[in-house]
């Protein structure tokens, strides 16, 4: 028995349909980065990654080309990290709790069809979209099948697009592997303020049930899972200081946060416009480092977020971005605590060490590791599905066993985000190849006992 300290319960109600473009874009947008280095003959650089951004909606180099590279057989597709169709395919699906069959409908897929003529139809469909005169015809062609997607929702499919937040977790409890936790922390997102500066045809913004409505469902749940006491839930609130003043956030997060309240920790998603270092947060840290009340800051390239064609919503994320946030909580003469932080995914996507954020972070955990109550945590949640992002991670494991950081690394499995990777927890912890010494199970509840010990 052992903590998952990452995993999400967000319906797609929850869900304006701008975050679902947003995600579709992004596992393009992730898959492109693996890629471009072979298309390019050398390693990324931040140059690179920013003309990628802007690149995307227009369609313009290198995208046709990634296209016509990703439009071939699915055999040769994902095995080397090319854009795969399935993971689009499998996403629409697991997003909105639709069948197979009814995302590849909507997605234009037929069944008799290869996964890969859904690139070449993206392509084709984005092709008409210049040919009409579109500034930015990829985005437009990506909006379109999202705004199909959602008026099927909508209108009910063969297996209704809604679920709620108890039926997630009642499916989380019946995967296999499941059952060898015995604390999950549940981050919630808030996506009330997020996209409301978009500007995207036929889009709402808005998601079906606001955030306040979301609290309120996942209070209630934890109350009732942590009364039955067979695994206890541990709700960590999602913060946005748009939309709140000063002090109503501060009022906010001391009303609903903290050992006796319903919600345990707080959860920060940098992507979505939201950088740590806003003087907004600056009484909020005060009073998590003076409480014992952790965050975890959603910190890798990909994931959701806020993506503007000028815009490298990635930097955003950047763990780097808390520097000056931790730095000052480690100089304040009034603390009473310690601040505890967790850099969620230990990202270890990126093959070049200039791009690896895992260096950074574990540079981070280094430099703060407590003794001046400041003490940085990661997780491994999500990233370490596939080989490519396996390779990278075990190197990461390595060295953070050896720079003596392994207390401080949690174990996350981003449950439900990865169910279009992998459809059970099992298959998720056998990624980890704990049979070959990298991780055991025990290695990880040490990290989450010192992370939570303030607040269970």
């Amino acid at each position: 028995m052992y903590t998952n300290a990452h995993i999400h319960l967000f319906s797609t109600d929850h869900t304006p349909s701008i975050q679902l473009y947003h995600l579709m874009r992004g596992t393009l947008h992730g898959a492109a980065r693996r890629l471009l280095p072979t298309v390019l003959g050398h390693p990324m650089t931040v140059a690179d990654l920013k003309n990628l951004d802007r690149s995307m909606d227009r369609f313009e180099w290198p995208w046709p080309i990634l296209f016509q590279v990703a439009s071939g057989a699915s055999s040769t597709i994902g095995g080397i990290g090319m854009i795969d169709p399935r993971r689009l395919i499998n996403m629409f699906t697991t997003i909105s709790r639709m069948t197979r069959e009814d995302a590849r409908g909507i997605l234009g897929v037929d069944m008799s069809e290869k996964e890969g003529d859904f690139l070449k139809n993206l392509t084709d469909k984005t092709n008409i979209n210049r040919q009409a005169g579109k500034l930015f015809p990829f985005r437009d062609t990506l909006c379109d099948i999202i705004s199909e997607l959602f008026k099927a929702h909508q209108n009910g499919v063969k297996q209704k697009g809604v679920i709620g937040q108890e039926e997630l977790w009642n499916v989380f409890l019946q995967s296999q592997g499941a059952d060898q936790y015995n604390r999950v922390i549940v981050l919630s997102v808030n996506f009330d303020e997020a996209f409301l500066d978009d500007d995207l045809p036929g889009l709402s913004s808005t998601p079906g049930l606001d955030f306040a409505a979301q609290m309120d469902d996942l209070e209630k749940l934890a109350k009732k899972v942590n009364d039955q006491g067979a695994i206890k839930m541990l709700p960590f609130l999602c913060i946005d200081p748009r939309g709140h003043s000063d002090s109503s956030l501060e009022t906010f997060v001391l009303e609903h946060v903290g050992k006796t309240k319903p919600w345990k920790g707080l959860k920060v998603y940098p992507p979505m416009g939201v950088l740590p270092t806003d003087d907004r947060f600056r009484k909020i840290f005060d009073f998590c480092q003076d409480n014992g009340i952790p965050v975890t800051s959603h910190c890798s390239i990909g994931g959701a977020g806020v993506r503007g064609s000028d815009r490298n919503f990635a930097d955003l994320a950047h763990p780097l971005k808390w520097m000056d946030v931790l730095v000052r909580l480690e100089q304040r003469n009034e603390r009473t605590g310690t601040f505890r932080l967790c850099l969620a995914h230990f990202d270890s996507l990126e093959a070049s060490d200039e791009l690896s954020w895992g260096n950074d972070i574990m540079n981070l955990m280094t430099r703060f590791d407590g003794s001046k109550g400041v003490e940085v945590f990661s997780d491994i949640s999500f990233n370490v599905i596939d080989e490519k992002s396996r390779e990278k991670y075990n190197d990461n494991v390595k060295k953070a066993k050896d720079l003596g950081l392994a207390p401080r690394v949690l174990f996350g499995s981003d449950w439900w985000n990865y169910l279009y990777e992998c459809e059970t927890e099992k298959e998720f912890i056998d990624q980890l190849d704990f049979d070959q010494g990298f991780w055991e199970t025990k290695d990880f509840e040490p990290a989450a006992d010192s992370f939570l010990q303030d607040v269970v």
